[in-house]
């Protein structure tokens, strides 16, 4: 096992012989998940630079909401309008 420090600001370098075993370079982007046992890291899949602005904050943000909305069925999976709740 491989020790990392976690830096000021949150910052966490990743040693040497991780970044080389796991093919990494410096840029590349890592989604960071927690799971049970921890936190996963794992390489984001090559981007189409023509959908950058799908990757904003303001365009996630609106994605989260959508999937919380799921989650709590104010909106029906397939998004008919029929099927919408309303609180009173």
């Amino acid at each position: 096992m491989v020790l990392a420090r976690l830096t000021v600001g949150g910052r966490v370098t990743l040693p040497k012989e991780l970044r080389l075993a796991a093919g990494l370079h410096d840029g590349d982007e890592l989604e960071a998940e927690v799971v049970s046992d921890g936190i996963l890291l794992r390489p984001c899949a090559e981007r189409d630079p023509e959908q950058g602005w799908y990757w904003t904050p303001e365009w996630q943000e609106g994605e989260k909401q959508i999937e919380l909305d799921r989650a709590t069925s104010w909106i029906h999976p397939e998004g008919h309008r029929e099927t919408v709740r309303f609180s009173a």
